[in-house]
């Protein structure tokens, strides 16, 4: 998706991020599973300090080390993938690129929601908010570039598509805005 750079000053506004906060879904739920395995190594590898995924911008944007986390399986990974989580939403409150691209976050909120089960159902409440309220506002901003997605291709569009349906079926309380209308 293109931008022009009054459409990427604009998003970098607190109007933007004021727009995006609409109102809140709810509490998340855990009616969904991954069907894709995580890489054990590289889940062993992040426990024992050897990869650092905040290190690999692409990787650490993917969330695809929640994968790696939960295939390891331990409590030690589910809180590990919670603090990584937490320090993602607590730097990428606002609107900017790469982050923010649609096909990146279409592919980071499937994950997130397809793996919320095993990371955020026994996580205190005050995570569950904190990452609804961070899900919540990229499903908003999802809605907001679909029209744009012209210039995307299928697979880009597709990711987007499955990511906030995920995630809207994740968020209780339904009625989020449908990405393709």
């Amino acid at each position: 998706m293109r931008l022009s750079a009054l459409d990427r000053l604009i998003r970098s506004t607190a109007l933007f991020g004021w727009q995006l906060r609409g109102g809140n879904r709810g509490a998340l739920r855990a009616s969904l599973q991954d069907p894709w395995r995580g890489n054990l190594e590289n889940g062993r590898d992040i426990l024992s300090d050897r990869l650092d995924p905040t290190r690999d911008p692409a990787y650490f944007q993917s969330f695809e080390w929640v994968r790696d986390l939960r295939v390891e399986g331990s409590s030690e990974a589910r809180s590990r993938a919670r603090d990584l989580i937490t320090s993602w939403v607590s730097v990428n409150q606002r609107w900017k690129l790469p982050g923010w691209r649609p096909d990146i976050m279409g592919r980071r909120l499937a994950v997130l929601a397809l793996n919320y089960g095993w990371y955020g159902n026994s996580a205190p409440e005050s995570f569950q908010d904190m990452l609804s309220a961070a899900l919540d506002i990229q499903l908003n901003c999802l809605a907001s570039d679909w029209q744009r997605m012209r210039a995307l291709g299928d697979a880009e569009r597709r990711e987007l598509r499955e990511g906030a349906r995920d995630v809207g079926a994740t968020l209780c309380g339904g009625g989020h805005r449908d990405a393709e209308s």
